[in-house]
């Protein structure tokens, strides 16, 4: 089940960092502190989603 996750996450990777990326730049910050911050919210956050989309999936799956 973590494989299916991990692919999951792997889908949603891209946008979320876009989003993040996007959002953190109107503050004056250098890049340099912007980018591990952007990183670390984007791994939690697709796997967070990952996680979410495939345990529901495989639980209206084993319902039916």
């Amino acid at each position: 089940m973590l494989e299916v996750a991990g692919a999951g996450a792997f889908a949603v990777q891209e946008p979320i960092l876009l989003s993040l990326a996007t959002a953190l730049r109107p503050l004056e910050l250098p890049a340099e502190v912007k980018a591990p911050v952007v990183g670390a919210k984007a791994i939690a956050l697709s796997s967070a989603i990952g996680w979410f989309v495939t345990s529901r999936r495989g639980a209206s799956a084993r319902s039916s």
